[in-house]
């Protein structure tokens, strides 16, 4: 898969060279929307709250071609197939309002696209209502809330830009 950047970097006499960007600086631009990888290790509500503190939410996945960039442009360069579970990050689906009723957390919308590895999601000891996505394999699984893992949050792209 092509990343397409949509960038441009011009000279102005005046100013000299200016940079302009889709998204605003560390934030990646992908179908009108600009992500970003938080690098922290935050529980989900953590990682809620710094989203929507830099203007955006936990990701909210509605296909497999966002899927598949999500995790080629923003996984982290050590995830391995033997690093697995420590190559997660949050995203906005959880069912901690109804057991078994995913839905994100932003939109409030039920989940119309998943990738579920397989056996999940299993709700393991009744703990799991919070949906991550794996590296290298592309796939969701619900863990405990409360652990500590990187996250994508997600906006729109500004209005006025390029």
């Amino acid at each position: 898969m092509e990343y397409q950047s949509r960038e441009t970097v011009e000279f102005d006499a005046h100013e000299g060279w200016e940079f302009w960007s889709e998204c605003e600086p560390g934030w990646l631009y992908f179908e009108e929307h600009c992500y970003f990888r938080g690098k922290e290790y935050l529980t989900w509500d953590e990682a809620k709250l710094q989203c929507k503190s830099q203007g955006g939410y936990l990701t909210e996945i509605e296909s497999r071609k966002e899927n598949e960039w999500i995790i080629n442009y923003l996984a982290p360069a050590y995830c391995t197939h033997r690093l697995w579970l420590q190559c997660v990050v949050w995203i906005g689906a959880n069912d901690q309002e109804n057991d078994w009723r995913f839905v994100w957390d932003w939109s409030r919308r039920g989940l119309t696209f998943t990738n579920w590895r397989w056996r999940e999601p299993n709700n393991y000891n009744r703990e799991e209502h919070c949906v991550a996505v794996t590296y290298p394999w592309q796939e969701w699984i619900d863990l405990r809330c409360w652990e500590r893992r990187p996250y994508v949050c997600e906006k729109k792209r500004p209005t006025g830009s390029i």
